[in-house]
């Protein structure tokens, strides 16, 4: 709790916010003796992939609806179809539930 910031944990502080030498100290050695069994890095491989397949199904979504426009031109315009956005979700959902999400981001 900061005194000076209305008796607020340190964790609902503004990174400019002021913090006793006492107490900072305390925060500072919560970091360094905290143990942890992952990193952030290893995270970005999964994130990485995860985005690659996304925009890879864009892609395939912004031919579709071009496709669509083309073919609507020629006849009266149609309803957009949102049933291809609605797949993509389904489909990464249906992958990650099935393969689990390091294995999907292994195959990506």
């Amino acid at each position: 709790m900061l005194e000076n910031n209305e008796n607020k944990p340190v964790t609902n502080s503004r990174d400019t916010q002021e913090v006793k030498i006492e107490q900072g100290v305390k925060v500072i050695k919560i970091f360094k003796e905290h143990v942890s069994k992952t990193c952030i890095l290893n995270d970005f491989v999964f994130y990485e992939n995860c985005e690659n397949i996304i925009k890879d199904r864009k892609k395939k979504h912004q031919l579709y609806k071009r496709q669509q426009s083309f073919t609507a031109s020629d006849k009266k315009a149609k309803p957009k179809d949102k049933s291809m956005e609605t797949s993509v979700i389904a489909e990464v959902a249906e992958e990650i539930s099935q393969n689990g999400v390091a294995e999907v981001a292994s195959t990506c």
